[in-house]
């Protein structure tokens, strides 16, 4: 299960065909890459195995599947379409600055500090953003952030 991550990360990576990843160079490439050797030789693990099997494969007489457009051979996103699945928004410069005012003002967040709106399919995310760039989503987490005990933003309200 995870060779097939790696072929399937690999893929999304480099952007090659099956006939291209079974070869050889490509192994060599892989074996040789610093994103290699950091995932304890898992890549060039996975590509062996994937040249093992479609030499057995095309040995046999079958011939690789063409995507018949079922999910079954759905890879995975994009690079470009995983940089952009999630629509970041700074509500401070949006037209809804009312509910950025409103979290604001819940959260007592210092002025150096933003909010922000990432539209999601499951729903919408409002996270806290320190002057540094880091996100805090929970008034929990802000809390810990500004150092305050919790609950005394509650009970001085």
């Amino acid at each position: 299960k995870s060779y097939g991550s790696q072929i399937r990360i690999l893929y999304e990576d480099d952007g090659k065909g099956p006939s291209s990843m079974a070869t050889q160079e490509y192994f060599a490439l892989t074996k040789s890459s610093y994103k290699n050797r950091l995932g304890n030789g898992q890549r060039s693990a996975a590509v062996r195995l994937f040249i093992e099997f479609v030499t057995a494969h095309v040995a046999g007489g079958g011939p690789l599947k063409r995507n018949d457009g079922s999910r079954i051979y759905q890879v995975g996103a994009t690079k470009d379409a995983r940089n952009t699945r999630h629509k970041k928004v700074d509500i401070e410069e949006s037209n809804t600055s009312a509910e950025a005012m409103k979290l604001r003002k819940e959260l007592e967040l210092p002025d150096d500090w933003r909010v922000v709106l990432r539209e999601r399919a499951s729903g919408d995310l409002f996270a806290a953003v320190s002057p540094g760039g880091r996100a805090y989503s929970s008034r929990q987490m802000v809390d810990e952030r500004l150092g305050r005990s919790a609950g005394s933003v509650q009970a001085a309200a």
